[in-house]
């Protein structure tokens, strides 16, 4: 063991391990990482013959290889204005007057944004989450790729606006749009868009998680 422990000493602060082959005999395996790829490499003192000389060889091997490790991107840290450094100053002094701790209103401030960010989702994640949980349901799969495919039209227009700022004004206008432009024939048609899309703020509304405030669909004339 102490010839194990001297063998450690002799690598100490370097990516090599002591090893002791079959053969009886101690060495080393350097281990040098570059770019997340790890390289080995075994110096035995059945080649080296006293182990000092085996560790300055299995040091020389890693230090020759950490050379070819690419520099580090320089990190970009962008200038801030004057301008935002001086309302920083103004909301951290502001905060210690109001005696809160302005590191812990930081944090508290993240967490409501957060919060209120999550709250607003788009209409493609309202519709993602609403199949979601209609297949959980064990609805039939032809109904949920005939839904899908509906909501796929309507997200050419609305997929990635948050669904709270669509308003049933948008809606009647897309529609008029629609039939204008001959995509719906019927007044069938019509009002099965506006069951369709009822179901995906009716699921918004009753989801409990603020996505929408009302269902503005049902304000939207049938015919």
């Amino acid at each position: 063991m102490l010839d194990i422990e001297h063998a450690r000493s002799l690598v100490k602060g370097w990516p090599v391990t002591v090893e002791r082959y079959s053969s009886g005999h101690l060495g080393f395996v350097a281990r040098p990482q570059i770019s997340g790829q790890r390289f080995n490499r075994s110096f035995s003192t059945s080649k080296w013959k006293e182990l000092p000389d085996a560790a300055q060889a299995a040091i020389e091997y890693c230090r020759e290889t950490l050379r070819l490790q690419p520099p580090p991107k320089e990190r970009y840290i962008p200038e801030i204005p004057l301008d935002i450094l001086s309302e920083c100053d103004r909301v951290i002094h502001d905060a210690y007057i109001a005696g809160f701790d302005p590191v812990e209103a930081f944090r508290e401030g993240i967490r409501i944004l957060a919060e209120r960010r999550a709250s607003r989702l788009n209409f493609d994640q309202v519709v993602e989450n609403f199949l979601a949980s209609k297949q959980a349901k064990n609805s039939k799969q032809e109904y949920l790729r005939d839904l899908s495919s509906s909501y796929r039209t309507f997200a050419e227009d609305f997929g990635d606006r948050p669904i709270d700022d669509i308003s049933s004004q948008q809606i009647e206008h897309w529609l008029t749009t629609m039939e204008r432009a001959g995509r719906i024939k019927s007044s069938i048609t019509w009002n099965n868009w506006l069951r369709e899309l009822g179901y995906v703020w009716d699921f918004a509304l009753l989801s409990g998680k603020g996505w929408v405030t009302s269902n503005v669909v049902k304000e939207v004339p049938k015919k």
